[in-house]
């Protein structure tokens, strides 16, 4: 268990807006691009960090590349580069319309969309309940999965050995709940969840989890604040 503290600060100095997004629930970098994940629509976007105003270069994933309502957005939430230099980007698994995968090259915008329910399955056995996979990170016998919990205790990083051009079986090698803490909300404390991870170059696992007051992997509440860990 760990208890939040404040060893660092940022100040927004600068805001340039991206036209033509409204979201970024995913962000992986090659080389001097930043691969910007929309969760609610099938179309990514390449962005040059350098320009002004910022250049994006749109990828659509399919005929319908336009936003989608809620109940049919693809919830892509975790991306991540693998060693062969491609980029994968997972749905959150949290609705039957969340279980897709999607397999991009860098060097040349090819994509496949994968069905990875069998995957979503599996974990959602090992937890016990439901899933709302938030982040990935490759590692040489399959992918680590970070499932945000929005109720105390439902934080878990899940081992899964797994073959990301075929997600159709899926073995759980560990599972390790964890307890990040939470933040004071107005009526009670809200637990901190998951959002997103990465490793460093030195190997060191670093996450994102935000305190966000709802019980459900689908409905929204308010955020009351983030952390680094």
């Amino acid at each position: 268990a760990s208890t939040p503290r404040t060893s660092a600060s940022a100040q927004i100095t600068s805001v340039h807006p991206v036209p033509g997004t409204r979201a970024g629930s995913g962000l992986v970098r090659d080389r001097e691009w930043l691969l910007l994940v929309q969760d609610d629509a099938y179309r990514v976007a390449w962005l040059d960090p350098h320009s002004r105003p910022i250049q994006a270069r749109f990828v659509a994933l399919g005929q319908n590349s336009g936003p989608l309502p809620k109940a049919q957005k693809p919830d892509f939430e975790a991306a991540a580069r693998l060693p062969d230099g491609r980029v994968l980007v997972m749905g959150s698994g949290s609705a039957p319309t969340r279980r897709s995968w999607l397999l991009l090259d860098p060097r040349t915008d090819a994509f496949t969309v994968l069905d990875a329910g069998p995957v979503y399955d599996a974990v959602a056995q090992a937890l016990g309940g439901n899933i709302n996979i938030e982040g990935v990170v490759p590692q040489p016998d399959g992918l680590l999965l970070f499932n945000r919990g929005n109720r105390a205790g439902g934080n878990a990083v899940v081992r899964v050995g797994v073959r990301v051009d075929a997600p159709s079986t899926c073995e759980i090698l560990a599972v390790t709940r964890w307890q990040l803490g939470e933040l004071a909300g107005v009526s009670r404390p809200v637990p901190l969840g998951f959002t997103d991870a990465e490793q460093g170059a030195d190997g060191q696992l670093w996450y994102l989890a935000a305190a966000e007051d709802t019980s459900d992997p689908v409905a929204d509440g308010q955020v009351l604040g983030s952390v680094i860990g």
